[in-house]
């Protein structure tokens, strides 16, 4: 499940309850998204901005409803079920801006919490 979640205008919980009814106990379900607390956004916020898009006025395409933590999806999975074998965070958003190649250059030094994707592989229990 690939950079979906955060376009869901669903209740998080609701999701991952729904999630884990598809996998078998056993199973795997590798879920991406953007972290709502990534460097780039926490300075965005810093000076004065809002790092969070509107949400569009286009059924098939309403944009970002809501961003989330490690810590959130964590805490979703494991209420639903899923044991959360693994977190892998990573600056895969890249761009060709300078900023964008600044933040791939420090990335390797940065707190997990920092960086702006986040990967999880869950495990149904």
């Amino acid at each position: 499940m690939a950079e979906v979640i955060e376009h869901l205008p669903v209740d998080s919980p609701d999701v991952f309850a729904f999630l884990a009814s598809l996998v078998k106990s056993g199973g795997s379900l590798f879920l991406q998204t953007p972290n709502a607390c990534s460097l780039p956004k926490r300075l965005k916020m810093l000076s004065g901005r809002n790092p969070f898009e509107l949400i569009h006025d286009d059924l098939h395409d309403p944009g970002h409803v809501r961003e989330y933590t490690v810590r959130e999806l964590k805490g979703f999975a494991a209420a639903a079920g899923f044991k959360v074998q693994r977190v892998y965070t990573a600056n895969y958003f890249s761009g060709e801006k300078w900023h964008s190649r600044v933040l791939a250059g420090v990335s390797p030094a940065l707190p997990a919490t920092l960086r702006n994707g986040i990967t999880l592989w869950l495990v149904r229990e």
